[in-house]
């Protein structure tokens, strides 16, 4: 399960402003499950955030482009390379939790002719 964060806000049609007489829960709410997940009928405007992690990935300097087209392509932001030695780099970025999941080791082994890791 990937726990996601419900942060509640008070539409601006809520006259006096106060959270608790709108019964809005005072801090964010983790969901992991759907069948927790606000209904759209809901009355309260709300904002999701995933969950995001840091990636770290070994490669060939032969196979940056690759990885780094792969990091972009799965939505990965702040991205940065170091070169390890001649002929091995370290890419490092933020990504969806999401992304990683689903199906990243397999195209990051398919991009880099299995070197990368």
């Amino acid at each position: 399960k990937v726990p996601y964060t419900i942060h509640y806000s008070l539409p601006k049609s809520h006259s006096n402003g106060n959270r608790r007489s709108a019964n809005l829960p005072e801090s964010p709410q983790v969901i992991e499950d759907l069948s927790q997940w606000p209904s759209s009928s809901n009355q309260y405007r709300y904002k999701v955030e995933e969950p995001i992690v840091q990636v770290r990935i070994m490669a060939p300097m032969d196979y940056a482009g690759n990885v780094m087209d792969l990091i972009k392509r799965k939505r990965g932001t702040d991205m940065e390379t170091k070169p390890i030695n001649e002929e091995t780099w370290l890419f490092s970025a933020t990504m969806p939790w999401a992304e990683v999941v689903t199906d990243f080791h397999d195209d990051l082994k398919n991009t880099s002719a299995g070197y990368a890791s």
